[in-house]
């Protein structure tokens, strides 16, 4: 099928403009500028995006999984109540909100999904400015953990004031005393050890295996195989270390936190400041750790 005329005519226009582009004698068009009422709403679309996102993350990833960490179910101190006919099943219409989050707004109102964000973002610019001033001098393999291990106080007052009932108090006079930051040091020192080791490891291994200075395009269909189960051993090292290292680490870290909470707060989440006289970690073998008046023994 042949072209028709005016696809002819569109046709040659296109291709000599193009060559007059190669050649440099196209007549230069006129930039667009964006107008300003276009560079508001696209600003304040990627800051509202962003603040959203931030939220979710905190509320998430930092405020709801630590009281889950601390929280003991076992602490409750009253019984649900027996229903009259124990066989009678139970009809729940429409979506539940989970109870943690039901319970969090009762105890600290409806702003309580961002409790403790002064102090969080506190902790985290003490971390960025500690972290720059240690890499100046020392490789980020060393100074990361020592810069964790120096803002231990944030991370300390930060948990308090998430645990706690809400306080009129400023964010700075929450910060713990001496002798509560030496008792979470050890747990802290552990907490970044764990950490580093999660990505380190996986890390070396990779290196071990050229991973990064392979080139699939040139391999072979045998050395794309062996480069998968390479890759794949990576992850699945990765994985158990944070399954087995990391998390409970963290575990760890967040109940030795809350176990220093002064005893005249009281907390929003049911929770034994001794933890069943232990604190939970099956490779930490610390034993006759003192916290307070209250033994722990470090499992």
């Amino acid at each position: 099928m042949g072209l028709l005329p005016g696809q002819i005519s569109s046709t040659y226009g296109l291709a000599r403009r193009g060559l007059d582009a190669f050649r440099g004698d196209e007549t230069p068009t006129e930039e667009f500028q964006m107008p300003l009422w276009g560079t508001v709403m696209i600003a304040s679309t990627l800051f509202i995006f962003m603040l959203m996102d931030f939220m979710v993350e905190y509320t998430f990833s930092r405020l709801i999984p630590t009281l889950v960490m601390v929280e003991s179910p076992q602490e409750i101190l009253f019984d649900p109540l027996t229903s009259e006919d124990p066989d009678a099943k139970l009809d729940h219409k429409g979506g539940v909100e989970p109870e943690l989050l039901l319970h969090l707004r009762a105890r600290a109102g409806k702003g309580s999904y961002l409790r403790g964000i002064a102090m969080y973002v506190v902790k985290n610019f003490v971390l960025d400015l500690q972290l720059s001033f240690l890499s100046i001098f020392l490789p980020k393999i060393l100074a990361l953990p020592i810069a964790t291990i120096l803002c231990a106080p944030f991370g300390l007052a930060w948990t308090h004031i998430v645990i706690s009932d809400p306080s009129p108090l400023p964010w700075y006079s929450r910060m713990p005393e001496l002798a509560s930051i030496k008792k979470v040091m050890p747990a802290t020192i552990i907490y970044a050890l764990a950490r580093e080791a999660v990505y380190l490891l996986p890390g070396y291994l990779a290196i071990s295996f050229r991973l990064f200075e392979s080139e699939p395009s040139k391999m072979s269909p045998q050395e794309l195989t062996t480069m998968g189960i390479q890759t794949a051993s990576v992850i699945i090292l990765a994985s158990v270390l944070a399954f087995l290292v990391l998390i409970p680490a963290s575990v760890t870290l967040a109940r030795v936190q809350a176990s220093l909470l002064a005893e005249n707060e009281e907390s929003i989440v049911p929770f034994d400041r001794t933890f069943g006289g232990r604190v939970f970690g099956r490779w930490y073998l610390y034993q006759g750790c003192r916290y307070g008046n209250d033994s722990y023994d470090v499992l």
